[in-house]
């Protein structure tokens, strides 16, 4: 039998809507209210997303500027950018981003730090923001993008939508994440919009976990720079390869910065890139190549799907 993707196991999940395995599926005829796609939240939060049904939905404000743009709350309306996982007012308080799909160590502390920052001590302060308000702008925002595609008589081309920098991808995590909150009937209407207006289920699932994935690398990132552990990064980054596997949009181009980081331990020179890297392949790894450290900046950007 032929091995599933996770995207074709993220498919089959999210069958209880409306979405079907083909390019081509159309959604049914509008009916009293959204679909129920619990089953598809479920293998979602199963493939990675922490546990957030005792989170607290909060606005996170970073003091320093390190990763700063953890702070920003998206350009769909949304006020607040993270759940609260867990709380310590007098030590490091757990954060999952709803930007960037990273969970976040950070210090509660006004202090504002200048010049970077401290990488290895996130300081910020944090405020409770009302979930269903948030909701409520998503869908707004959903609703008009769907009015507007239907004016444009057709769908939108991709799943990063202009100049609102509204990701469908993204929001898919964020529903998700209400629906593990406990808040069923809020991330069934948020998703329903999404199938609607993505150009297909298999594109918009994908997205989502290529979203989820890109996070995880940052996460591992964000803890070389802390170390400087090779080994650790290597290993974490082959765990995570073979989690993601061809599901991950950076797959192809991670084979080469995987080996690289495996020569580093070694002392030896990189290897040259195989035959059957794409020109965006190649591009990504010549950034890796050229930089100091294993993640240039503009080598992910955390959220957005082409």
């Amino acid at each position: 039998m032929r091995r599933r993707t996770a995207t074709a196991l993220l498919v089959l999940g999210f069958l209880g809507g409306w979405c079907g395995i083909s390019e081509g599926a159309q959604p049914p005829a509008k009916s009293a209210g959204p679909k129920d796609f619990s089953a598809g939240f479920q293998k979602l939060l199963e493939m990675g997303l922490p546990d957030v049904r005792q989170a607290q939905y909060v606005q996170l404000e970073r003091k320093d500027t390190w990763n700063a743009y953890t702070s920003w709350s998206g350009g769909d309306g949304r006020h607040g950018n993270a759940w609260l996982l867990h709380e310590d007012r007098k030590g490091l308080s757990q954060f999952l981003s709803v930007t960037d799909w990273t969970r976040i160590a950070c210090r509660y502390s006004n202090e504002t730090f200048q010049g970077g920052g401290s990488a290895k001590s996130p300081v910020g302060t944090w405020r409770e923001v009302a979930l269903d308000a948030d909701v409520n702008r998503v869908l707004k925002r959903l609703r008009t993008a769907l009015k507007q595609r239907e004016k444009a008589a057709g769908r939108m081309p991709g799943m990063g939508m202009g100049s609102g920098n509204l990701n469908l991808a993204s929001l898919l995590l964020f529903a998700a994440t209400v629906y593990g909150n406990g808040h069923k009937d809020a991330a069934n209407r948020v998703a329903d919009l999404l199938f609607q207006l993505a150009p297909s289920p298999r594109l918009l699932l994908g997205g989502a976990l290529s979203v989820l994935y890109d996070g995880r690398y940052l996460e591992l990132v964000r803890a070389f720079r802390q170390t400087q552990d090779w080994q650790a990064f290597h290993d974490g980054l082959s765990t995570l390869m073979t989690t993601a596997g061809t599901s991950w949009r950076h797959a192809v181009a991670m084979r080469s910065v995987l080996a690289r980081i495996g020569q580093q331990t070694a002392g030896a020179k990189p290897l040259s890139l195989p035959p059957d890297f794409g020109v965006e392949d190649r591009a990504t790894v010549a950034r890796f190549l050229k930089s100091s450290t294993p993640f240039p900046g503009n080598m992910v950007q955390p959220g957005m799907v082409q």
